[in-house]
């Protein structure tokens, strides 16, 4: 027997088809959290046996990998990678460097710059585990394994130079740059935080320019 509260209920919702329609969208959107409960518990990861010899790889005499590699470690950084990915350190590392320079760059504030410094890692991590960029979109050559959009990203990096993939990561993503955010803000505090954070990009460059000329034959 239907008790009298949801007769009540579901009389309002015949009455009003804008109450049926959002009663209709709530019980959707709870299917659709649902829904996504399910994938998350039933998606499995990569085994961490994989991740430390990725981890291993990073860190072998590697000027921009290797630093990645430590922060994770000493940071006890917990790393989930999706079990779908192939065993290689060269493909797990780009993954691993992704989710460690978020967590290196969290003090910058929300700018191109710190995309152009996460995205700049990112590359420079395939590059040194042997990435080749006349091959792209392979990003593992021993199994022919490709990524798309891994390789837009690379060759955004590949392809320009700093202040130009600047402009374009900040033109794609609608994220204002540092000199932007500088022009609008009044706060001396907050401009202060600013300009640190503007000499840390400047800092970066330079450490990356020197990287490129060390590495010049990666870059053919």
């Amino acid at each position: 027997m239907i008790k009298p509260i949801t007769l009540a209920v579901l009389a309002a919702l015949a009455a009003s088809p804008v109450l049926a329609d959002e009663f209709s969208d709530k019980l959707n959107a709870g299917k659709d959290d649902v829904n996504q409960q399910q994938q998350a518990a039933s998606k499995t990861y990569k085994d961490q046996a994989k991740i430390d010899a990725a981890l291993i790889a990073m860190n072998d005499g590697n000027e921009v990998a290797g630093p990645i590699a430590e922060y994770a470690k000493d940071h006890a950084v917990k790393i989930q990678l999706d079990a779908k990915l192939p065993d290689y350190p060269r493909v797990l590392s780009v993954f691993i460097a992704e989710k460690v320079t978020t967590l290196m760059l969290a003090d910058m504030p929300d700018c191109a710059e710190r995309q152009y410094m996460a995205l700049s890692m990112g590359t420079r991590t395939w590059l040194e585990l042997g990435g080749d960029a006349k091959k792209l979109p392979v990003i593992e050559p021993l199994n022919g394994w490709k990524d798309a959009i891994l390789a837009d990203q690379f060759h955004l990096w590949l392809d320009n130079g700093s202040e130009m993939a600047l402009y374009k990561i900040s033109q794609d993503s609608k994220t204002p740059d540092i000199m932007q955010l500088l022009d609008k803000e009044k706060d001396p505090a907050k401009r202060k935080t600013l300009e640190a954070a503007n000499k840390r990009f400047t800092d970066f460059l330079l450490a990356e320019s020197q990287w490129r000329e060390g590495n010049s034959y990666r870059l053919k």
